[in-house]
């Protein structure tokens, strides 16, 4: 499916951080486009690369399709601001799972809501470009997938947003539909309370290296390379470890790893764990 020429679309919080990176890829439509914002500093920024900013007022009731490109966070406060003056059968698109998941979300009968997340480049994936190796996060040349979710409405609408969600953060190889439960337990409960949580132990493995005296690129090359083929061995089943290296990793896993660990992986942990995400729990001011 194409996305339909007669589309337009809104990009909500277009001169924030994410907004500023979907709308590089979004103005190369030929569609109508929206960079509404009403923020000083991301109007300035919008400007700056020559894009014309429309307040909220102006264009709410024009878009076809809504991304609310702004914090988890103010999700609840703004998509309640601004859900009831969209024009009736448009589509709101969600970045993350978080708001949708619990709750926060205005919802519409008459609207249509899809929720994605970027998988960003993946570290076995193979690029067609070598500047595709060096785009970490994805969305200028690094080739990735996409996770979405069919929430709330009609299905048409739903392949469209994915068709505008593949040019939003393009390339994109895959786009996997699964739904907003799944996508909440992968983010945050896998790549964020579990995977960050390790990644930072990295980063202070490589801090007491430097207090060994160990130079830092050498520190970074041997930590790094052993990392990849680690998971490669571990995820991939590349090629077997030694039984040394093993006898080492039952080791660390005894002294780092709390044997009840997979705890954080449980609905309750995840409740738990947005409700500070979006500080739910914080009192009414």
């Amino acid at each position: 499916m194409s996305i339909p020429n007669e589309i337009t679309i809104g990009i909500l919080g277009a001169g924030g951080k994410m907004g500023m990176r979907i709308s590089a890829n979004l103005k190369k439509l030929p569609n109508e486009i929206f960079y509404i914002e009403n923020a000083e500093t991301g109007i300035e920024r919008l400007e700056k690369n020559g894009l014309k900013v429309s307040a909220p007022a102006a264009a709410l009731g024009l878009v076809d399709v809504l991304i609310l490109a702004v914090p988890d966070i103010l999700i609840n406060k703004i998509s309640t601001e601004v859900v009831p003056d969209m024009k009736a059968d448009s589509t709101v698109i969600l970045l993350d799972p978080a708001a949708a998941y619990m709750n926060q979300v205005c919802i519409r009968e008459d609207l249509h809501y899809t929720v994605i997340h970027p998988c960003h480049p993946a570290l076995f994936k193979v690029q067609p470009t070598l500047e595709g190796y060096n785009d970490h996060f994805g969305g200028i040349s690094g080739l990735q997938d996409i996770v979405s979710a069919h929430w709330k409405g009609a299905r048409e609408k739903y392949e469209i947003a994915c068709e505008i969600v593949k040019v939003m953060f393009a390339p994109v190889d895959k786009v996997f539909e699964i739904t907003i439960e799944q996508m909440a337990f992968l983010e945050p409960s896998v790549v964020e309370v579990c995977g960050l949580s390790l990644v930072s132990v990295f980063k202070e493995l490589v801090a007491e290296m430097d207090k060994r005296g160990i130079p830092k690129d050498a520190a970074m090359s041997f930590l790094l390379g052993h990392i990849k083929i680690e998971l490669a061995i571990l995820l991939l089943g590349s090629n077997p470890a030694s039984d040394a290296a093993m006898i080492a990793m039952d080791y660390g896993r005894d002294k780092l790893i709390k044997e009840d660990w997979k705890k954080v992986l449980t609905d309750e942990s995840l409740h738990e764990v947005l409700t500070k995400m979006l500080k739910l729990d914080k009192p009414a001011d």
